[in-house]
């Protein structure tokens, strides 16, 4: 039952803190200690409420207008299982004030009974805002995500704006493949319904899902953060970002920087825009960006243009499209010219979700200015 996870919580955190503060760590008001609610506390916090009965009565008698107490009351009257009573006390509790959590949490289980899905949202809403970080919000948040009909109610409510956004984005430890994918869709449906949720908040579960599932890390880091948004198969091909690469996010989708010693990468200005501009004192060809980039099975053509005229800069700027991560076995080559591009067939095979695109430099003493990067299918 949500009402005795929320409590194991915060009873968890209490312990852990001993005699110190918590940190700004929040738990609920009821289970603070000092009050005069601090037995019927005990009782819950044991796991049997039931017992809690006569001290929550006493409370509410000492203190009837404190929204906690008829909330503590209702949860002793739950561990009776007197259901009636106890609906009863979490409706003066929530006469008393919405901000009670245990008040919030009773009403958000009783609209789950009910298939109230948009009553169970607004319940979640109301927790969410005052705690988004919470540990049991997750728990909440799942139990609505387990059908369509609370997905959508979620997206609804994340569509007319919420302080819980970038919480509720975030991917944590422990999730399971299944409630990924259940979160995804609740954020997809955001994105269906007209709203981006923005690169920032986007940046870690863009991150994790490179990992576990990268054709739906792209179309959501695609579909959320705006500067990604209206590109072919590769983000910012044309290298018109203010910076080469994203270095404060990381973000597998976009260009990131490889870092290898001897090499010397940075924007250009060029005729009708940027470019990558690149030097090289290494004595080996190394890649100097990269970009996953999620393709299906298939043949595609790998393009871009040289700014230097001239057959030696064309020759030592290669491309590779690859899913392998040892950078031996991705195979980087020049491209054959067609037209004022410079080309190189690839086939991506079935087991090739996510290919990592590679632009490399042999060695060389002139710079290589390198444009219009392009990935089509054939």
């Amino acid at each position: 039952m949500l009402l005795y996870a929320v409590l194991t919580w915060g009873s968890g955190i209490d312990r852990a803190a001993g005699d110190l503060a918590t940190g700004g760590v929040w738990t609920p008001p009821a289970l603070h200690s000092g009050t005069s609610f601090v037995e019927a506390r005990r009782f819950v916090e044991a796991g049997i409420p039931g017992s809690a009965l006569d001290p929550a009565r006493a409370a509410l008698l000492s203190e009837p207008v404190n929204p906690a107490a008829p909330a503590l009351l209702g949860m002793a009257l739950l561990g009776k299982r007197n259901m009636a009573a106890a609906d009863q006390a979490f409706r003066v509790a929530a006469r008393l004030g919405w901000r009670e959590p245990l008040t919030q949490l009773y009403w958000f289980q009783t609209s789950l009974a009910q298939n109230d899905l948009n009553n169970a949202v607004l319940r979640f809403d109301a927790i969410a805002r005052q705690h988004p970080d919470a540990p049991y919000i997750g728990v909440m948040a799942r139990s609505l995500e387990r059908s369509s009909a609370g997905r959508d109610a979620l997206a609804r409510r994340l569509v007319a704006g919420a302080n819980w956004t970038g919480s509720y984005a975030t991917i944590r430890d422990g999730t399971t493949s299944e409630q990924i994918a259940a979160r995804v869709d609740v954020l997809n449906r955001v994105a269906d319904l007209g709203r981006q949720i923005g690169c920032e908040s986007m940046v870690q579960p863009a991150r994790v899902l490179a990992a576990v599932d990268p054709a739906a890390g792209a179309r959501l880091w695609r579909r959320h953060c705006p500067r990604a948004a209206g590109q072919g198969l590769v983000i910012d091909g044309g290298f018109e970002q203010p910076v080469l690469a994203s270095l404060d996010t990381q973000v597998p989708f976009e260009w990131s920087v490889t870092g290898y010693g001897g090499l010397d990468a940075g924007l250009a200005p060029v005729k009708g825009g940027q470019a990558v501009q690149v030097r090289s004192s290494s004595s080996v060809t190394l890649p100097f960006i990269e970009q996953l980039v999620p393709l299906q099975p298939g043949t595609y053509r790998l393009s871009w243009r040289i700014e230097e005229p001239g057959s030696e800069q064309q020759r030592r700027l290669l491309a590779s499209l690859s899913c392998a991560r040892d950078l031996v076995a991705a195979q980087p080559q020049a491209g054959m010219p067609l037209g004022d591009r410079l080309t190189r067939q690839i086939s991506i095979p079935a087991d090739c979700k996510a290919p990592w695109l590679r632009l490399w430099l042999a060695p060389g003493s002139a710079d290589v200015t390198v444009d219009d990067l392009r990935v089509e299918p054939i």
